[in-house]
């Protein structure tokens, strides 16, 4: 069988031109890793190291891919796909282009009929399609009716001017079947921060957010036997840097973050770590047991200061609780970041007041505020009519959560948002400064 050549792109961010070594792309890294025999993968992040668009197209040529398969989880990246497909068809005759990733999975239609230069979609988790769909097209060499017989699952494309949707794959139950992430594509680990995914999606199913959809409805995890073997492997690369989670919420489960934590020990390693997770799943011992395996961060999307807009968008908490945990973060030496919502479906000026309020009073080391945007995938997205709220644009480059608020319900007009989100960034400044908040 003839080698083939697969480069991974992730595009370009607009009006990002600052690196972000946060933004180790695992996805891709996840997908080379379990390519089929003969496949030799490239990575190309336009996202973390920004590149203008013309060198992006350049790097992809000069790697000369059999397929390019571009990672599009934002919806603003869409901006600049166009040019780079485009790029791409025009100067690599007979070049496969796939997408994946949040946004193409939840538009895949809009997406194929809007960039003629996308042959297919792979909608979901990707590890078993991908390997399916470059599978067929090994046998085949180009992109034909023949290159996906027999794949019923996972895909979409265009067929003869008509939208075909296989819908979304299965996913896998057990993800330590699915093989370890491909660090070697990393041409400069010195860059990146290491992140790691020790589990898949959320049990909460918060009524903006589009993750637990993607991820196929369940939570899924490793065994913390296989999470210890991603952190040894990431201390090797990256050396002895802090390492993030990038599990939507860690600490799901009591008894899996207790096992990962013993494990931690029993390898004798004690890594620099941040996690992501819901307020009523965190307590003093559990923090207290985690800052002992090494926990210095931690990331909580709290949303909004009234509980009566926490419970419409289903991301409802105890605020006891929170200030216990709070308090044993302060104590401990955990640093805290916590995120919020402007311009929820519903909300008023006043509770937009009450959130900056709540956001000021707590004790912890950084605020950021973010415009509420319907998320593709999300309860909102999916029903605006039941949420009381219209969009005002459907440009990519308005769907994103700074800056731009394209949602008009009854209760809040956009420029209102704007008003308390430019307020908001000034609070966040003033609180990482160290100074008084409001």
């Amino acid at each position: 069988m003839a080698r083939m050549k697969i480069a991974f792109v992730v595009p370009p961010f607009p009006g990002r031109d600052m690196p972000d070594s946060s933004g180790i792309p695992l996805g891709p890294l996840y997908l080379a890793g379990a390519l089929p025999e003969g496949w030799h993968a490239t990575l190309i992040d336009a996202y973390s190291a920004p590149l203008p668009i013309e060198d992006t197209i350049m790097e992809i040529t000069g790697a000369n891919p059999d397929v390019v398969a571009f990672s599009m989880p934002f919806s603003p990246q869409m901006v600049s796909f166009g040019a780079l497909s485009e790029g791409v068809k025009r100067q690599l005759k007979g070049c496969i282009t796939i997408a994946g990733g949040e946004h193409v999975s939840f538009m895949p239609e809009r997406t194929l009929k809007e960039f003629p230069e996308l042959d297919c979609i792979v909608l979901g988790e990707g590890e078993r399609v991908m390997n399916r769909l470059l599978n067929g097209i090994s046998s085949t060499g180009q992109w034909a009716t023949d290159t996906i017989a027999g794949i019923d699952e996972g895909i979409a494309y265009i067929d003869n001017g008509k939208f075909v949707s296989k819908g979304f794959g299965r996913q896998e139950a057990n993800l330590d079947n699915l093989p370890l992430p491909d660090y070697s594509l990393i041409r400069n680990p010195g860059f990146y921060s290491p992140r790691i995914m020790s589990s898949r999606g959320c049990p909460r199913g918060c009524e903006f957010c589009a993750s637990t959809k993607f991820w196929g409805g369940v939570w899924r995890a490793h065994s913390p036997e296989r999470v210890l073997d991603e952190i040894q492997r990431a201390l090797l690369l990256f050396g002895d840097r802090p390492i993030s989670f990038g599990d939507d919420n860690f600490a799901v489960d009591r008894g899996r973050v207790t096992s990962i934590c013993e494990c931690m020990q029993s390898r004798g390693i004690k890594p620099r770590f941040g996690i992501s997770a819901h307020p009523d799943d965190l307590d003093a011992g559990l923090i207290d047991m985690m800052a002992k395996a090494g926990l210095d961060r931690i990331f909580l999307g709290l949303e909004s200061g009234r509980k009566k807009i926490r419970h419409a968008i289903g991301k409802d908490f105890n605020e006891g609780n929170l200030d216990s945990a709070l308090e044993e973060c302060r104590k401990i030496g955990v640093s805290v970041h916590a995120s919020f919502m402007l311009g929820i479906p519903g909300e008023t000026e006043e509770d937009l007041k009450a959130t900056l309020e709540f956001a000021g009073r707590l004790p912890i080391a950084s605020l950021g505020f973010h415009i509420f945007n319907p998320l593709p995938g999300s309860g909102f997205s999916q029903d605006p009519a039941k949420y009381g709220f219209e969009t005002t644009s459907e440009d990519y480059a308005d769907m994103g959560i700074e800056g731009r608020c394209r949602v008009r319900s009854s209760s809040l007009h956009p420029l209102v948002v704007l008003d308390y989100y430019y307020r908001s960034r000034a609070i966040a400044a003033q609180r990482a400064l160290g100074g008084a908040s409001i």
